[in-house]
């Protein structure tokens, strides 16, 4: 299957369990693999026949910051379930990362893959 992807989008959120990150917005850093076949939408070059890329980056993008959770974990699977059930991907690979909530880290997160089937 081939792979459709979005590297480091980048949103601010409110995203923590502390005070302080719950009054502040933040950035989070989101890298997207979605599983396409893109043999139709190459043949007839068509975006209707294509994953959307631009589509979900802008949905993914407005739901990170209209959203308010305190874990990495339920912002992740949110987005998730989203894709999967938005957009015509059966499977996708999502790694999000929150740069500035350890000082001396570039960075802290998570890596989960999930199936539509995950949200049936």
């Amino acid at each position: 299957m081939d792979k459709v992807f979005i590297r480091n989008l980048t949103a601010d959120a409110i995203i923590g369990i502390y005070d302080f990150e719950r009054v502040k917005k933040q950035p989070v850093i989101i890298t997207l693999e979605m599983a396409f076949d893109n043999k139709k939408p190459a043949s007839t070059e068509n975006i209707l026949d294509a994953l959307d890329y631009e589509k979900i980056s802008n949905s993914v993008k407005e739901l990170i910051e209209t959203s308010s959770f305190q874990l990495v974990e339920t912002l992740a699977e949110t987005i998730a379930k989203h894709i999967l059930t938005t957009y015509r991907t059966e499977k996708l690979t999502l790694e999000l990362n929150k740069p500035e909530a350890i000082a001396f880290a570039d960075s802290v997160g998570i890596v989960i893959t999930r199936e539509r089937s995950d949200y049936l």
